[in-house]
């Protein structure tokens, strides 16, 4: 950040400029400029002696606000503060800041601090929101880093990466700006979303913040991935099931073999994964999963049972991830499957699950609504007026093709429909 100053204080406000300039210098967030269009903070040291100067600092700050770029703050420190009256039309400017206190300097530096730390939260949150459409009605936002798990095809416990989880009621505030601004479906992921907030309070939160999210009337729908079985607790399965904005949700299962499970280090069999899914389906959810394919040991039978447990529970498979050795864990000890094999495995599970996928979106179609991106798909969107108007293709998954100017508000539902093998979209 960049910090221009103007000095027209008289002497008594040199040691304080001296230690400013100091502060400055040994913050390294901080650098100073004498380019006012740069500038992100703006401090102007004002005199209020007599008249004269007193005019100079009014016209001067009228002409710096004036010309400074855009987001920039202007601080005014100094003797004229003081005089309510002469700055009432500064008061009500928000990209201004007045600071009345004699001894200016330390609230000054606390203030220009705390800015900078909120812009870096705000670029943090930022950085981990994805805009699935160019009008920003559907995003998926990251809610935490790490898993405690120690499963072992997973790399990310035993490279040292903890849970770390955006502070709850940081991130509750900005999903509800964004949706105050028009975004009306929010994807919830993570590299294991179960245990959000179980780093920061010693318990987890997801449960709280679908609630709390769920409360907001400009919010059509949540979709909730990447949870595991292991770490399903119950006040988050009574708020998925409950919770009429939940729609979809995603629960990691990699195979329906409990022998390839327990290699895996999972935490669970299949008989309490599909404890969980029955529980969801019964309550109208629609469920996704991702499945692994080349594990050490697999067979053939493995695959063949994993795909008829999707097809009887209709879940969808979002992804199918080929089992990669790695030297971080230590599923390096199995033995290793040849690659050949990896690929057929890989395309066996692809071609079966596919179709799969087709008929249970096929079902959908005219009845539910999906907002997630699955795959190579295609979706519409459907407006108040019997319009559909096409928004995603097999090589350009998260651009808007074709909205031109319609708004948030004539959109009337968002429909998803499948585009595997070559086939086209259903009819509406």
């Amino acid at each position: 950040m960049k910090i221009d100053i103007f000095l027209n204080g008289c002497i008594r406000e040199y040691p304080l400029v001296a230690k400013l300039i100091n502060s400055i210098q040994e913050d390294e967030m901080l650098n100073f400029t004498d380019n006012l269009k740069e500038a992100d903070y703006i401090v102007y040291i004002t005199c209020g002696g007599v008249e004269d100067t007193i005019t100079k600092c009014l016209n001067e700050l009228y002409d710096v606000n004036r010309l400074k770029k855009d987001g920039a703050t202007l601080i005014i420190v100094g003797c004229l503060t003081r005089m309510n009256d002469i700055l009432r039309n500064f008061h009500d400017d928000r990209a201004i800041k007045i600071i009345q206190n004699k001894d200016w300097i330390v609230p000054l530096y606390n203030y220009i601090y705390g800015m900078n730390q909120r812009n870096s939260y705000k670029t943090r949150l930022e950085n981990r929101t994805r805009y699935m459409y160019n009008n920003n009605a559907s995003i998926q936002f990251f809610i935490e880093d790490g898993c405690s798990n120690r499963c072992t095809f997973c790399k990310t416990n035993y490279n040292n990466s903890k849970v770390e989880s955006v502070p709850y009621d940081m991130l509750l505030s900005y999903l509800r700006k964004l949706i105050h601004k028009g975004t009306r479906c929010i994807t919830l992921g993570g590299d294991n979303s179960t245990l959000y907030g179980i780093d920061l309070y010693n318990k987890p939160m997801l449960h709280q913040l679908i609630h709390d999210l769920s409360l907001e009337e400009g919010l059509w729908k949540l979709a909730v991935l990447e949870l595991t079985t292991r770490n399903m607790y119950p006040e988050l399965l009574e708020e998925l099931m409950h919770s009429p904005k939940v729609q979809q949700v995603s629960m990691q299962l990699e195979t329906a073999s409990d022998r390839l499970l327990k290699k895996m280090g999972r935490g669970h069999n299949l008989e309490e994964y599909d404890f969980y899914i029955a529980k969801l389906q019964e309550a109208g959810k629609n469920i996704h999963t991702i499945l692994m394919s080349g594990f050490p040991t697999e067979t053939q039978d493995d695959l063949d049972y994993t795909i008829e447990y999707l097809k009887e529970r209709k879940i969808v498979c979002s992804y199918i991830c080929e089992y990669c050795n790695s030297p971080y864990i230590p599923s390096n000890l199995y033995e290793q499957l040849p690659e050949k094999v990896k690929r057929e495995h890989t395309k066996y599970l692809k071609n079966a699950l596919n179709q799969n996928n087709y008929n249970i979106f096929s079902d959908r179609v005219g009845i539910e609504e999906e907002m997630i991106l699955i795959g190579n798909s295609k979706g519409y969107y459907i407006f108040e007026d019997g319009s559909n108007c096409r928004l995603l293709s097999k090589s350009n998954r998260f651009r808007e093709l074709d909205l031109g100017s319609l708004s948030h508000e004539k959109i009337k539902r968002y429909v998803k429909t499948t585009a595997y093998n070559g086939c086209g979209a259903y009819k509406i």
